[in-house]
């Protein structure tokens, strides 16, 4: 997943469909974002927030799944 953008480049999904592509990384992205604010109030402030991130945590999962499967298939 961590070479993801470098194939995606590479890929025709980038210039075939930017919008796809663009709305990929910004959904992957959103998500790292909305995981890093959680879990920087229960690791700094001691906030509960186990189920909150459990449930953003299977979100991003899919988003990875999702993101691996279309720029599999336009590869």
């Amino acid at each position: 997943m961590s070479l993801m953008p470098f194939i995606a480049i590479n890929n025709g999904i980038i210039h075939k469909r930017p919008r796809l592509g663009l709305l990929l990384y910004v959904s992957q992205i959103g998500f790292m974002l909305y995981w890093g604010m959680y879990a920087f109030q229960l690791e700094f402030f001691g906030t509960n927030f186990f189920s909150t991130i459990n449930g953003v945590n299977q979100g991003f999962f899919v988003i990875n799944l999702v993101s691996m499967v279309i720029i599999s298939r336009n590869h």
